[in-house]
């Protein structure tokens, strides 16, 4: 039986159609679209001074310190302060550098007639709260920590672990509220710099060398 030419299969031959400009523009329009994910993903880092891509930044707080200080000194020997505008002549003092500008003509005039603002004054108290209850705190871990060390027996020592953990839960609802009068206080202040921070039970235990459970 002759063989007859047959039409080669669409299993075996299945040639790619020619691609229209409008799949090649949807295309590029997809990958510009993954890249500008990429990029807002994975963003670059900032462009840095040559001088300062090559040296090593540093890592430390202190570290960052020194290298401030050495960057002012190199700009003090290029002259960059030179010849600033006021140099040689005295302060301004009229006006408070650390109150808005909005806000210089209202703080005038409670200064000249010795006004006090409220939140300044309740700046005060929250301190002098945060600084008794430190002094407080400070007593009792001395005096808890001489117990413990002074306790001979197993009871006694229970004794002083149950009462330092009736303290710690008194701390901890004490710091809540000195937190609470915080919170309300830097919501007030007109000055972000002047922001006080909130209280930490362990933190302040670590000041004192103390933690949570007394031990020997």
């Amino acid at each position: 039986m002759s063989q007859e030419k047959r039409p080669p299969s669409r299993l075996i031959h299945n040639p790619k159609p020619p691609t229209s400009p409008s799949t090649l523009s949807e295309e590029a329009r997809l990958a510009a679209a993954r890249d500008k994910a990429n990029a807002y993903r994975h963003p670059d880092p900032p462009d840095l001074p040559a001088q300062a891509r090559d040296e090593d930044l540093p890592v430390e707080m202190d570290e960052w310190g020194d290298l401030v200080s050495q960057r002012i000194e190199e700009a003090m020997r290029r002259g960059d302060f030179d010849n600033l505008r006021g140099q040689g002549k005295p302060l301004d003092l009229r006006t408070n550098p650390f109150v808005p500008e909005d806000q210089q003509m209202a703080f005038k005039l409670l200064e000249n007639n010795n006004f006090t603002p409220d939140w300044i004054a309740e700046r005060r108290e929250v301190q002098r709260a945060i600084e008794q209850w430190r002094t407080n705190f400070q007593r009792v871990v001395g005096e808890a920590q001489q117990a413990w060390a002074a306790a001979q027996s197993d009871s006694r020592k229970l004794q002083v672990a149950e009462r330092w953990v009736t303290w710690i839960v008194r701390w901890e609802g004490e710091i809540v509220e000195l937190n609470r009068r915080i919170g309300m206080l830097n919501l007030k202040q007109p000055i972000a710099h002047l922001e006080i921070f909130k209280l930490r039970l362990d933190d302040e235990l670590r000041q004192v060398n103390a933690t949570r459970r007394l031990a020997d």
